[in-house]
């Protein structure tokens, strides 16, 4: 058996967001219902020609909220270089009015993102470990 190796060099495409920031900015209605709890996390996957990013921490509110609120939350988080559009996930989401589903909620050109409780597509976030950008490593092919 002989032995081929072969060295490369890691390109990571596009850098991997931070944590988004996450207030929730539900609008009450009138008349207001008794507060319920209620709570979403969210990630940030940064986009550009090469690829895509590792999905960012996540980023979580926590509240009470009147059961009858319009939801809404808003996120915001640090723009990163060369980064052409972000995907928004909504992982996990509980409590009075909130929505039901996660998954990819939406895609923006922006550092920031307003949920609405539109339903996600039911993904996860990619959470792939990758060898960092610039370090070498050997494949080695077995004949």
């Amino acid at each position: 058996m002989n032995q081929l190796t072969h060295a490369t060099t890691a390109i990571n495409p596009v850098g991997t967001p931070t944590a988004p920031s996450v207030t929730y900015t539900g609008t009450p209605n009138i008349p207001s219902n008794p507060p319920g709890a209620l709570s979403a996390t969210y990630k940030i996957v940064a986009f550009n020609r090469g690829g895509s990013s590792l999905a960012s921490l996540g980023g979580s509110f926590s509240t009470l909220a009147p059961t009858n609120d319009t939801y809404q939350a808003t996120l915001t988080w640090l723009t990163v270089p060369a980064a052409l559009y972000y995907a928004v996930y909504r992982v996990t989401a509980s409590g009075v009015n909130a929505p039901i589903s996660t998954g990819i909620i939406g895609f923006t050109d922006n550092d920031s993102f307003i949920d609405t409780g539109q339903a996600g597509d039911g993904t996860v976030a990619p959470a792939v470990t990758r060898i960092a950008p610039g370090q070498s490593w050997n494949v080695y092919i077995f004949v």
